[in-house]
């Protein structure tokens, strides 16, 4: 859990969330992310599983509710597939087409 009080343009907002890690969930790395700011409500989740023969699999999902007039609303989420020699990603997020990225990953 978390609070700040930060000061912006000589005007004091707030930032108040909360994460937790849900190693305790089966079979599954994931946490949580909730909160309330000045701008409005936003949440993060994250998920990290291991499907076996060097396959991984990774899942974000993140939104935000502006608290406004307009009360607009943005999601988006990602699903990502990867192996030793690279990666497929599909992304898809509020008012966009969903778009599928490939390439490949290595340490130098």
């Amino acid at each position: 859990a978390g609070l700040s009080v930060p000061q912006k343009d000589g005007t004091l907002g707030y930032n108040v969330s909360f994460a937790r890690n849900l190693d305790d969930v089966k079979h599954v790395s994931a946490g949580v992310h909730v909160g309330v700011d000045e701008d409005g409500v936003y949440s993060r989740l994250t998920a990290q599983r291991d499907l076996g023969r060097g396959i991984g699999a990774d899942y974000e999902a993140s939104a935000r509710v502006v608290l406004d007039e307009n009360r607009s609303m943005n999601l988006r989420h990602a699903l990502k597939l990867s192996n030793k020699l690279g990666y497929a990603q599909l992304l898809h997020g509020s008012g966009e087409a969903p778009r599928l990225r490939v390439g490949y990953e290595f340490d130098a």
